[in-house]
């Protein structure tokens, strides 16, 4: 599978809903790897990983902290290396960059939506 989803475990419409992982989950089953985190360090551990065996797509989801801490882990990460394109899944308190970019909404259908772009 080409993309991978890092979720941050820590943001705020998880700590709210503990079934929207599972839903999460299920929407990227066989469509992209889940990798779920909870501080900077497991980001950045899973971040190396994805500059080590290559990715096309990283979609974060989490608020604009999240989205800004994945950015900074995968260009440290990836160095002179091309970063993969990067998108945003909402799941934080507010979400202004996702808003902005036309990312708003229910985390699962958001997902959906941006794998399907992806085919």
């Amino acid at each position: 599978m080409p993309f991978d989803l890092i979720v941050n475990l820590r943001a705020r419409q998880y700590q709210q809903d503990p079934k929207l992982l599972g839903r999460m989950r299920c929407a990227a089953s066989g469509r992209c790897r889940v990798h779920v985190t909870r501080d900077l360090a497991e980001l950045s551990e899973v971040v190396a990983g994805l500059a080590h065996r290559g990715t096309q797509r990283v979609l974060l989801s989490g608020g604009d902290g999240t989205l800004m801490a994945g950015v900074s882990a995968l260009w440290r990460s990836f160095g002179d290396a091309a970063m993969p394109p990067v998108a945003p899944i909402p799941g934080g308190t507010v979400g202004t960059v996702a808003r902005k970019w036309g990312v708003d909404g229910d985390p699962v259908r958001c997902l959906r939506r941006s794998l399907a772009s992806t085919l």
